[in-house]
């Protein structure tokens, strides 16, 4: 009986839910003020090259600081500020041999940062093995306060709040095809909790880190009224999922290259499953899966064909 209520409010919806695709899959660009989308942008300062450079983030409209460390930027590294849904990411990437990226997200409301994340990733090489290694940390600062340090920039003062001397988690890394499955050390407002299952797709034999290809999998952030995932059909095909949650009802959209344009989904949710119905260029395409922490998991079934899909949690959903 439970079964067929979910499959009539499955029907239901098909009809009555119009879905708008609203971009939260889009990462916008946030360097000056004419960036609408952006109330925080990335502002330089004490530019001595193109280069070398010290960088704030600045409230758009008040022109005021929303933090109170600079950044610097210098030869071999790379700084960057977009918007991913609600998200604001802060990304430091350095270019040298080291291959690590640091990168922290917030939410900007009330002209206050809130819910503020930093990560640090790394990888490295295991010359026995002929691979990478790849580990790092996480860390969440619920009272959302930054204290002013000037002999610290604004990433460093992230990182000593993060325990700055915590041995990252160098467990052994698992691999799915070339997907790589690694842990991160895990630091709520300076105490050590379990550590986060992470996964690089596509990464095992790649040379450097990609955000883009970094997702959650175990001991995630909890999902509240929305999600963004990235994964795989059939083991072989990158999509992206974006998922609004309305109590039971769902609606979204998903992205592939070969389509190039956000699919529109509808969908119903009952406890950990999930019914989708995506709509496609006249046609029907369907995501029956369960969520289990950071991970979404089932079949997909076009025209003939039916395919099994794994998602994971992106670290700015």
């Amino acid at each position: 009986m439970k079964h067929v209520k979910f499959i009539t409010l499955l029907v239901s919806i098909l009809f009555s839910i119009n879905t708008d695709a609203n971009g939260s899959l889009e990462n916008v660009g946030c360097y000056s003020k004419s960036d609408v989308a952006c109330q925080v942008v990335l502002n330089k300062s004490n530019e001595l090259s193109q280069v070398d450079y010290d960088v704030n983030l600045i409230d758009s409209n008040s022109g005021k600081e929303v933090f109170p460390n600079l950044e610097k930027n210098s030869t071999m590294e790379w700084i960057s500020l977009y918007k991913s849904g609600d998200r604001y990411v802060f990304l430091k990437e350095y270019l040298d041999s080291t291959k690590a990226m640091e990168f922290f997200t917030f939410k900007y409301r009330g002209n206050k940062p809130q819910d503020i994340k930093y990560y640090y990733i790394e990888s490295s090489i295991d010359f026995d093995r002929r691979l990478k290694k790849w580990s790092g940390k996480q860390c969440e600062f619920k009272n959302n306060y930054l204290p002013n340090s000037e002999d610290k920039t604004l990433l460093a003062t992230l990182s000593s709040m993060c325990v700055n001397d915590l041995k990252l988690s160098y467990t052994n890394n698992t691999y799915i095809n070339n997907d790589v499955i690694f842990n991160v050390s895990r630091v709520l407002d300076g105490n050590v909790k379990n550590n986060m299952t992470l996964i690089a797709l596509d990464s095992k034999n790649q040379d450097g880190i990609n955000i883009n290809d970094l997702a959650c999998s175990t001991n995630c952030d909890p999902i509240t009224n929305s999600a963004n995932y990235i994964g795989k059909l059939n083991g072989k095909i990158r999509i992206k999922l974006h998922l609004d949650f309305d109590d039971n009802m769902i609606t979204g959209y998903y992205y592939y290259d070969a389509i190039k344009e956000n699919i529109k989904i509808t969908g119903v949710r009952d406890g950990a499953n999930l019914a989708l119905i995506a709509h496609i260029q006249g046609r029907k395409e369907f995501f029956n899966g369960v969520i289990n922490d950071g991970k979404f998991t089932g079949t997909w079934k076009g025209i003939n064909r039916e395919y099994p899909f794994s998602l994971y949690l992106m670290l700015t959903h």
